[in-house]
Formats: C-alpha cells, sequence, structure tokens
C-alpha cells in the first residue's frame, strides 16, 4: 500500500521510528522517547503530554505537547525508564502533501496490516479529501482505542495489533481497509 502511495504522490519523506513511553511519576503527563532516522541522519525526540486524563478516566481533549530534541546519550540513559506496561513501537512514516494538506502515513513493523494515516486538520470539522489510494472504512478520532499509547499498551499485551487503522490528526480519525 505504501508503494502505491508513492507512485501517487509527487514528493515525500520515509522515516524509520522507533518510539518508547517512559515511566511518569505524574498521572497528567505522558512522556515518551522517540528515534527518527532517514538515511543516514538520525534524530531524538522526548515528548511530554501535559493534560492527559488518568488511564481510568478517558482522555483529555486537548493535552499540551512539549518537545525537545536530545542528544543520543540523553535518549539511551532515557530509554532506561521504560515503562514496562508498553512496548516500543517500531514503524516506517511517510509524509507526504495531498490537497492542501499535510499527511502522516504510519505504516508499524511487525504487526499484520497496521497502518495510521494521520492529516494535520484546521479542526474537527475541517473538511478534507483523502487520496484516491485510501479506502476509509470509518472515522476513529475520538476511540481512544487509536491512540498510540494505547496501541503501545497492547502490543505489550500481545503479540501484534491486527487492526489497520487511518488518524486524523490533531484531532480526527479514519480507519483504513488494505486492498
Amino acid at each position: 500500500r505504501e508503494e502505491e502511495l508513492r507512485r501517487h504522490v509527487s514528493r515525500y519523506e520515509v522515516f524509520e521510528v522507533e518510539s518508547t513511553y517512559l515511566c511518569s511519576p505524574n498521572e497528567h503527563e505522558r512522556c515518551r522517547v522517540r528515534r527518527r532516522q532517514q538515511g543516514s541522519n538520525v534524530s531524538f525526540q522526548h515528548q511530554t503530554w501535559v493534560g492527559v486524563e488518568g488511564s481510568d478516566q478517558k482522555a483529555a481533549a486537548s493535552p499540551t505537547l512539549i518537545e525537545r530534541t536530545l542528544t543520543g546519550r540523553e535518549y539511551l540513559v532515557l530509554l532506561k525508564q521504560a515503562d514496562p506496561a508498553c512496548a516500543s513501537i517500531k514503524k516506517t512514516l511517510t509524509c507526504f502533501s495531498w490537497g492542501n494538506s499535510y499527511w502522516e502515513l504510519n505504516s508499524f513493523h511487525g504487526a499484520r496490516h497496521v497502518a495510521i494515516l494521520e492529516v494535520e486538520a484546521e479542526s474537527r470539522d475541517a473538511p478534507i479529501s483523502l487520496p484516491p489510494v485510501v479506502d476509509a472504512i470509518r472515522e476513529v478520532t475520538a476511540e481512544p482505542h487509536y491512540d498510540s499509547h494505547a496501541i503501545s499498551r497492547r502490543v505489550a499485551q500481545t503479540a501484534a495489533p491486527d487492526e489497520l487503522v487511518a488518524t486524523r490528526a490533531p484531532s480526527s480519525h479514519a480507519q483504513l481497509q488494505e486492498r
């Protein structure tokens, strides 16, 4: 499916990404470190979402994201704080523009037919036009089951997730089906 998408888009960039959620003493914060590689270029980020509801409550509508770049050494040190209830997630990230929107196709490694398609939307209600190679089953924006943290927790509990998903970021999601 990725290859078909790339044939229909004139410009795109591909990254290999590994995300690891970290233990956090504050239940209203969620932290992760991310390793992102494009060719021989590697970058590391620390991301914290502030205003996340506790695990026994519904997710907050719009937590604040704080992100900073890490050195390789800082990344390795923070990996020691990995949350044992979450699996590290490896994926291929394909970024492209379609219409007037910026899209990210997240293709998860080791999982059968799992992908998340995100679009940077002005709002939840902003109209979007899916690329013609995308078949949306349904929008899953409001479904916490499709949150990256939730996927990481499920993968830690099972061998691999078995859904194919597309999301509309920052606030809308759509589920995809592979042909």
